[in-house]
């Protein structure tokens, strides 16, 4: 198995599943399957399917909190028969193996397996009771992809169970530390809390930034998309749609009468793709000239055919908050009129912290500045940093330079999807960042 990256991808365009928390009392629809793995009876051939599964997790490196703190860092924890103890003694992980607490089902609407259990974390041998999270782990039958996970208090626990139906995870629980009825999105390989408002919301075509799920490939087959550094997605706004094929852009115009659609692309830019990302673009694209209708259900969005076949599917974005969502920069001005991309294999973050704090790391130095922001304002006061000189790459330090002082000509923000726009008064992009898993981390 390989060790999994915080973020396999910051790819928008891999999922959307439903993750809610209900109260003690909540009824699930169905007993999910459990097997006891380590008995000496004959394995039927769903047994050893099930246990294999178990063994692969038993076995897993999951992300887990260094500490205690509201907004912890992170590190991996790779698990032996279930468990893992921290050479120096200070963080302690336990994978739950109880009925009920382990459970298999697709989260992600790509029609491949998940899984989703229970860790017990620790960070020193006498801590009682251990904080309790839940951990998502996808494509259990492939390349595991760990999820940050999310906490779920200090627990006083029923007897579960977790099932997994209809891409929603239903998990009754007894705290002592949160309240029932907390509901999560499994989203962008991101496991975020939401209101029941949110998830009740009824999706709008010219709302929402949409993420590609599935595209009719060059044979007709209907695939499910493969993650990319600049996933696919799709947004229409006021005549005028926009988008990402796979690695380049495109944009265009659309007419929309009632739930007739049809696409007219203006332009693309011409970035290389590799092989196989290349054959999906190239699909993505072609589906786009077909499009004549659209339907939307279940937070899905399907573009159609003449002949009412899909050819591209779509879930919707949620926007993260501006305020304790770490980013990533993408773009940024460089002070000569032009917005260029920041520098391959140098990362460039900014986290804003509810205390006015922005923090990060510029590129070779991290920075610190304070900050006041209101629903769509924001005002960023010089950053000081740490004083290291990078010779490597070639225009780090140059970079690192030109991005701390265009922070500080920013005014207003929009955030679009998981993309952070910052703009200056006369209404220029200053920088383009996106949200990352954790600490600005990306693949």
């Amino acid at each position: 198995m390989h060790q999994p990256s915080i973020r396999r991808s910051i790819a928008l365009a891999a999922s959307l599943g439903a993750v809610i928390v209900q109260g003690s009392l909540a009824r699930v629809q169905s007993e999910p399957i459990w097997y006891n793995c380590l008995t000496r009876e004959v394995f039927t051939p769903e047994k050893k399917a099930w246990c294999d599964r178990w063994q692969a997790l038993q076995s897993a490196t999951f992300i887990v909190p260094v500490g205690q703190e509201t907004h912890p860092t992170y590190t991996t924890a790779t698990l032996s028969y279930g468990r893992y103890k921290a050479s120096h003694g200070s963080l302690f992980v336990e994978l739950v193996n109880q009925k009920g607490w382990i459970t298999f089902g697709d989260l992600t609407g790509n029609g491949r397996d998940d899984a989703a259990v229970i860790l017990k974390v620790a960070h020193h041998a006498l801590q009682s009771p251990a904080a309790i999270y839940l951990s998502t782990v996808l494509d259990v039958d492939g390349d595991l992809q760990v999820l940050t996970p999310i906490k779920l208090g200090d627990q006083d626990w029923g007897n579960g169970p977790l099932s997994i139906e209809n891409q929603r995870l239903s998990i009754p629980v007894s705290t002592l530390t949160s309240g029932p009825n907390r509901q999560f999105k499994v989203q962008n390989f991101r496991m975020q809390e939401q209101s029941s408002g949110q998830m009740s919301a009824p999706a709008s075509l010219e709302t929402a930034l949409w993420a590609l799920t599935q595209y009719s490939n060059a044979a007709g087959e209907v695939v499910p998309v493969q993650a990319t550094n600049e996933p696919p997605t799709i947004q229409f706004r006021a005549g005028q749609v926009r988008g990402v094929a796979s690695c380049n852009r495109f944009f265009g115009t659309y007419t929309l009468e009632g739930r007739s659609l049809s696409l007219q692309l203006k332009g693309i830019t011409k970035m290389a793709c590799p092989g196989s990302v290349e054959a999906q673009e190239q699909a993505v694209l072609a589906a786009l000239q077909q499009v004549r209708a659209y339907t939307m259900a279940d937070g899905a969005m399907q573009l159609l055919d003449d002949s009412g076949n899909s050819v591209l599917t779509f879930t919707q974005v949620a926007a993260p908050p501006l305020i304790n969502t770490p980013w990533q920069l993408m773009s940024y001005n460089n002070g000569q009129g032009a917005v260029v991309s920041a520098m391959s294999g140098v990362v460039v973050t900014a986290q804003f912290h509810d205390d006015g704090r922005l923090t990060g790391i510029a590129g070779c130095n991290h920075y610190m500045a304070n900050y006041v922001s209101t629903e769509n304002t924001l005002a960023i006061a010089p950053s000081v940093r740490t004083r290291k000189l990078c010779r490597q790459p070639d225009g780090v330090m140059e970079q690192e330079s030109a991005y701390l002082k265009i922070l500080e000509t920013a005014e207003t923000y929009r955030i679009e999807g998981e993309r952070l726009i910052l703009v200056n008064s006369a209404g220029a992009t200053v920088a383009q960042l996106r949200a990352v898993d954790m600490n600005g981390t990306s693949p």
